[in-house]
């Protein structure tokens, strides 16, 4: 199980993803945060944020002793991850079981009244959290981030923003924030269970589990001090100042960290697998290394500028009038995010090169800083509390910064000058928004025309600038990643109009279609250079990647029918007529028409854009039933009714799909006695019928008809010749065997 290797390009894109995510999670949770604000107390956030105070360090025990192993681990095997999932599954039982028996003894150690029954309130999410982390994991492995962020967003969205509201609309206090934690948790990982499937068990091998948790027992070290130090100045503000200051400064914290957020998870959620795909390689790292701190500086430290001159705003129209006190700690916090996204990458760079131990000690500094910097703060107020924390915060990012460049061998100086260009932004956004911000605040307007005023003149200034000077004013890394997610000069000239093909491989089972187009986009990188780009396209309705609204379906489908078993027996006779049965085979009709259209205009697309798309399988319509063809057939010939218009509706659907051609057409054709060798498990009248249906198939577009019993080399190559010439300026069609 190998990961991908990272390139330049899929790592912007990943990260434009990720950071797209965090962007409609982080407005999101303004707009729930203002509505919150205005229902909830500040002792009920101060209740819920101690409770996540101890959520989080118990998390350290069912996410970081098995998640980033299974993402960093090189020669990792399906018993390792069956083995993390038990692992996972286990610690989270246990730490429910442990949460819910201490709970009043840590409720008397904060000496927050009230504090018992929320945690076991919030107890259950441990196990559910539990059951989602080696999915994660092995997304995050997979390079997956654009299904990652589709996951948090829709998980923020649908579980904690609408139940958070609804609650706390109604009155349901600090139980709305309890609730909406639960059902974040509860889609999440339903969710990564249905995009992401893994081996599953609940027995670990012992031999797996001590190398799953070598690793992760360094790494949760690591982030159990972490989590103290992140968590530590809420113990101290709460157990000290009291519960309601804690719910001030908890408020100011959040709001203070969400551009770091925003970007340092974003980086630490690429950065992670990609440079653990990298490890080896030391020059690409610290190339990506210089390359991402110097992006993290050019948007934090411009953040950092907005947010302490324009805080007594932000504060006024995100929370309300009544959190005034939450303003100077906002500011002083806020001053610290180039410290805070700085010590980001470093702490990726770590993680993936193996060094978690030196990381452990680094993050007990930082742990300890933190929580003798808050309570040295308590005896002056809460500015005094964040002054303290920041100054932590500077003094970690130095440490880990320190343990980054002797991993990659680079120097202090270059560290520094590639946090230069974002500095030098943050001073062009000081000239234009301390002015344009003064000037509104002396016109009498309210908070939110002066905050919107201020950002809207600043972006436009700087946008300006970064239009007429974008090499001085944004540098060059800034434009190396926006010209890899399409927003500036790009990188590599076009390639020629007209050079794009769309390629369909089709055949009965065992014939090796699937085999071949998996190899194919490979095969044709020599051939054809930078004539065209390839990609790959499953059309098929079994086990290759399927459109999200499908892959229920799928989950459900192979529950009840497992892989193994639907071609075994013969198909003859009547269908199943239970109106349960009927439901759900048309649901999954419709559902697999619309996918074969949407994905067929995509390949339409890519093809205009000069890409050859291969595409394992394609719609058709002249053997119905089968073969990639409509399922619903044997219901047109009713005279009226909706089963007849849901067939016709199929039908037409195909029509649609089929009308988009391909190019070129390559037939495997085997020989039954061969499908029967590479798929003995199926049954022969069943391949003899597939084979001769595919035999019977005409395509009006060339079509290549190869021998599927031939060496699998010859026919690749053949395939790769028969491509090159389509795509070529002179199309050919070679044939090795005409039926």
């Amino acid at each position: 199980m190998n990961a991908p290797r990272a390139s330049g390009r899929g790592a912007v894109h990943g990260l434009a993803w990720t950071s797209g995510g965090y962007a409609i999670q982080a407005g999101a949770q303004f707009a729930v945060l203002a509505l919150l604000a205005r229902f909830l107390t500040p002792v009920e956030f101060g209740l819920a944020s101690a409770a996540l105070v101890v959520i989080g360090l118990a998390r350290i025990i069912t996410d970081s002793l098995v998640g980033p192993a299974i993402t960093q681990k090189a020669g990792l095997t399906d018993a390792h991850v069956r083995t993390a999932f038990a692992l996972s599954v286990w610690f989270g039982v246990a730490g429910m079981v442990a949460l819910w028996s201490a709970a009043e003894l840590t409720a008397r150690v904060f000496q927050i009244d009230g504090l018992a029954p929320v945690l076991r309130g919030l107890a259950p999410i441990l196990v559910i959290d539990a059951l989602s982390t080696v999915g994660i994991a092995l997304l995050q492995r997979d390079l997956a981030f654009r299904r990652l962020a589709k996951v948090e967003s829709i998980a923020y969205l649908l579980g904690y923003a609408l139940t958070g509201c609804v609650l706390a609309v109604l009155g349901a206090g600090v139980w709305a924030l309890v609730a909406a934690q639960m059902a974040y948790a509860t889609v999440r990982t339903v969710e990564v269970l249905v995009v992401r499937s893994h081996p599953r068990g609940l027995r670990p091998d012992r031999t797996e589990a001590l190398e799953v948790l070598r690793y992760g027992g360094g790494h949760a070290l690591g982030k159990g001090f972490n989590q103290a130090a992140l968590q530590g100045d809420y113990f101290v503000v709460g157990r000290w100042l009291g519960v309601g200051a804690l719910g001030v400064y908890g408020r100011a914290y959040q709001l203070a960290v969400k551009p770091a957020m925003l970007l340092g998870q974003a980086l630490d959620k690429v950065l992670f697998p990609v440079m653990a795909s990298l490890q080896a390689d030391r020059e690409r790292l610290a190339e990506t290394y210089r390359r991402t701190i110097s992006l993290a500086a050019s948007v934090s430290a411009p953040a950092a500028v907005v947010g302490v001159v324009l805080g007594p705003e932000a504060i006024a129209v995100v929370l309300g009038p009544g959190w005034s006190e939450a303003v100077v700690p906002f500011q002083v916090l806020v001053a610290g995010l180039v410290a805070r996204t700085a010590y980001k990458p470093s702490d990726s760079l770590v993680r993936a090169s193996g060094r978690v131990y030196r990381r452990a000690w680094r993050q007990a500094v930082y742990a300890a800083l933190v929580v003798v910097g808050a309570l040295l703060g308590t005896r002056w107020g809460l500015p005094a509390v964040a002054a303290f924390v920041m100054l932590a915060i500077v003094v970690n990012a130095l440490l880990m910064a320190g343990l980054s460049l002797d991993i990659v061998g680079m120097r202090w100086s270059t560290w520094a000058r590639a946090h230069g260009r974002g500095l030098g932004l943050a001073g062009l956004v000081a000239l234009v928004v301390v002015p344009v911000a003064d000037l509104l605040r002396t016109t009498g307007l309210g908070p939110g025309a002066v905050l919107l005023g201020a950002l809207t003149v600043t972006a436009a200034v700087v946008g300006l600038a970064a239009a007429l000077a974008p090499r001085r004013v944004l540098g060059p890394d800034v434009l190396w990643v926006l010209a890899r997610v399409g927003r500036g000069p790009a990188v590599q000239p076009p390639r020629p109009p007209g050079r794009g093909a769309i390629v369909a491989v089709i055949g009965a089972d065992g014939s090796g279609k699937s085999t071949l187009t998996t190899n194919l986009a490979d095969d044709l990188a020599g051939p054809l250079g930078q004539v065209a780009s390839v990609q790959r396209v499953y059309l098929g309705s079994g086990d290759g990647p399927a459109a999200w609204y499908r892959r229920p379906m799928k989950v459900v489908r192979d529950r009840l029918q497992p892989p193994d078993t639907r071609k075994t027996v013969p198909h003859d006779g009547p269908r199943p007529s239970h109106p349960l049965h009927v439901t759900l085979r048309t649901a999954w009709a419709l559902a697999l028409a619309a996918e074969k259209v949407g994905k067929t205009r995509r390949a339409d697309r890519a093809r205009r854009r000069g890409v050859v798309v291969v595409c394992d399988r394609y719609p058709q319509t002249q053997c119905p039933g089968g073969n990639d063809g409509p399922l619903l057939v044997d219901w047109l010939g009713r005279r009226a009714g909706v089963r007849r218009a849901l067939a016709r509706w199929e039908h037409a659907a195909y029509g649609r799909a089929t009308r988009v051609l391909p190019d070129l057409v390559l037939t495997l054709d085997v020989p039954v006695a061969i499908a029967m060798q590479r798929r003995p498990g199926l049954d022969r009248s069943y391949l003899h019928r597939r084979v001769e249906l595919v035999r019977g198939l005409a395509w009006p577009c060339p079509t290549v008809v190869l021998d599927a019993a031939a060496p699998p080399d010859e026919v690749r190559h053949l395939a790769v010749a028969a491509v090159a010439g389509v795509v070529g300026d002179t199309p050919t069609v070679v044939s090795v065997r005409e039926t």
